[in-house]
C-alpha cells in the first residue's frame, strides 16, 4: 500500500478511465540526476564511482578513495534533494517528447525522492517546461500505480531507469507496458536485465515511437 502522503496526492488528482495514461520517472529519466549528484559531490570532495548500479559502495571521498557508509549515504541523498532538486537539467528530448505525447495521453510523474522536496521538484519541472501532476513515492512504485489506475481502462504505459521499480509495477500491474529507459550508460550497463520489460532505449524519440505504435494497436 502506497504511503498515507503518496495516496493523499493521487486522491487529488483526477485520471480518466477511457484515456490512455503514461507514469513516468523522473531523476535519470526526465532530468540529469546522476550528473547533478556528481557536481554536488565534488563540493563535498567526494566522487561517484561508476563500478556497479549502484549508490551505496560507490560513493567515495577524494582524499582516501574510501567508501562513505549506507547511512552517510542516506544523509548524503537528503540533503542534494533539498538543495539541488530546483537546479537539475533536463536529459536530452525528454521534455519536447514528453509535452509531444500529452496530446494522445494522460501523464503523471511519479518520482521517489523525499515528500519535503515536492515543491522543488514541481518547480524544477515548471522551469524546464513540464505542468504535469506529480507523485511522491516511498518504495516499490507498484502500489501507487496499482491506487492511480484502479478505474482505468486504457492502455497504461511507465518508464523507469531502476529495474525494481518496473518489477513492482509489473507484479502490481500485469496489464502495464513497460518501458525500461537507461540514460547514464556507465550505470545503466550494469543495470539487471528485467527479462518481462517492453522496450528498453535511451532514445526519448524511441519511446514516442514505441507508445505511439501500441496505441495505434489499440
Amino acid at each position: 500500500m502506497p504511503s498515507p502522503k503518496t495516496r493523499s496526492q493521487i486522491a487529488k488528482l483526477t485520471i480518466d478511465p477511457q484515456a490512455p495514461l503514461l507514469v513516468c520517472d523522473v531523476d535519470e529519466v526526465v532530468v540529469r540526476f546522476i550528473e547533478g549528484l556528481e557536481n554536488y559531490l565534488a563540493e563535498q570532495n567526494l566522487w561517484l564511482d561508476p563500478a556497479s548500479f549502484a549508490l551505496n559502495g560507490n560513493i567515495k571521498s577524494r582524499t582516501n578513495n574510501e567508501p562513505v557508509s549506507s547511512e552517510c549515504v542516506g544523509n548524503i541523498l537528503t540533503n542534494f534533494f533539498r538543495q539541488k532538486t530546483r537546479s537539475l537539467k533536463p536529459i536530452d528530448g525528454a521534455v519536447e517528447t514528453l509535452n509531444q505525447l500529452s496530446k494522445d495521453l494522460q501523464i503523471v510523474m511519479l518520482s521517489n525522492l523525499p515528500h519535503e522536496a515536492y515543491e522543488d521538484r514541481l518547480i524544477n519541472m515548471g522551469n524546464i517546461g513540464l505542468t504535469f501532476p506529480l507523485i511522491t513515492n516511498e518504495g516499490g512504485k507498484g502500489p501507487a500505480v496499482e491506487e492511480l489506475t484502479r478505474s482505468l481502462k486504457a492502455p497504461l504505459f511507465f518508464i523507469d531507469d531502476i529495474p525494481q521499480y518496473l518489477t513492482s509495477v509489473a507484479q502490481s500491474c500485469p496489464k502495464a507496458n513497460l518501458i525500461h529507459f537507461a540514460h547514464d550508460q556507465r550505470f545503466a550497463k550494469h543495470a539487471p536485465d528485467v527479462g518481462f520489460k517492453h522496450f528498453k532505449t535511451r532514445s526519448w524519440l524511441r519511446i514516442k515511437d514505441h507508445i505511439l505504435n501500441q496505441l495505434l494497436k489499440r
